[in-house]
């Protein structure tokens, strides 16, 4: 494993990539929150998000708390972020190894450090920066719930997958969309000829989900009544929020020519298509 860090590290290329670091105010905001958590001032919800309300859980601000209490600097919390996708691109290489996809395992970190979406999220420092290694655990689970011959380890796997979910939405909420599409799969299991979970697995793994969020579900209910619990929040979810908050948005965007940036974003792209389209090639064509 420690080769396989080092191997991400080395091509991540960390000094060139801390150079186009973007701080944004957002991201002051979370890093003084994880300040104040490690002075005991613990808030039981997540980052704004936009249109109102908060991400249900203050797990991002945790994973922050123990990045600053190494070093109260930003550069702590950015050099954690990017040992966190570490984590998640050797678990990756693991999976496949134990899978015979050989060529897949040598394959996927340099695909993954060479992804402008993935160097993009490094650079741009917030909170889905910080996804990666819950995503890639996610997708892990996804498949051996879906696909794992032994039925232990498919219940295990949806069972981790709620956890790992509940976890990751309190960082950013489009990781639930991943075990929608797990629920999904299990819902349809019959037609796309999946093996299906058993109802006691699906609610159990239901009930799980419900486990981390919960001190920030009694947070909100208390908050409607008036009620304070731990750090007080600045946005509650309440509908007078909602305004403000796009207003703030569509503020950001005036000026900016959304067509240069469609543009750019396909360029970027398109520049690992020559090398990286027959590496995919021979990596399918080697695997059957």
């Amino acid at each position: 494993p420690a080769v396989l860090l080092g191997l991400f590290l080395y091509l991540i290329d960390l000094g060139w990539l801390q150079s186009r670091v973007v701080f944004y105010v957002f991201q002051t905001r979370d890093l003084q929150r994880a300040l104040e958590l490690l002075h005991g001032h613990i808030p039981l919800y997540g980052p704004e998000m936009t249109g109102g309300g908060n991400l249900p859980g203050p797990f991002y601000y945790f994973i922050l708390a123990a990045f600053l209490w190494v070093q109260p600097v930003w550069q702590a919390a950015w050099y954690g972020m990017v040992l966190l996708a570490g984590v998640g691109a050797v678990a990756a290489v693991y999976f496949f190894r134990a899978h015979a996809l050989t060529i897949a395992a040598l394959l996927w970190i340099p695909f993954f450090v060479d992804s402008p979406h993935a160097q993009h999220l490094f650079a741009v420092f917030i909170n889905p920066s910080y996804l990666f290694c819950f995503v890639i655990l996610l997708l892990i689970c996804a498949a051996l719930a879906s696909a794992a011959e032994n039925a232990q380890t498919r219940a295990r796997a949806f069972l981790a997958a709620s956890v790992i979910t509940a976890l990751a939405i309190q960082i950013h909420l489009s990781a639930i969309f991943l075990y929608l599409a797990m629920l999904f799969m299990q819902w349809k299991a019959r037609r796309l000829e999946l093996p299906q979970l058993s109802k006691r697995t699906v609610v159990t793994g239901l009930a799980l989900f419900f486990v981390p969020i919960a001190p920030y579900l009694i947070w909100n209910l208390l908050q409607r009544f008036g009620l304070e619990l731990g750090v007080p929040g600045a946005f509650t979810g309440n509908p007078e929020s909602v305004w403000p908050t796009y207003a703030y948005l569509i503020k950001g965007l005036q000026g900016t020519n959304m067509a240069n940036v469609g543009r750019v974003m396909v360029k970027e792209t398109l520049k690992v298509v020559p090398w990286t389209l027959p590496l995919l090639l021979v990596a399918m064509a080697g695997e059957k």
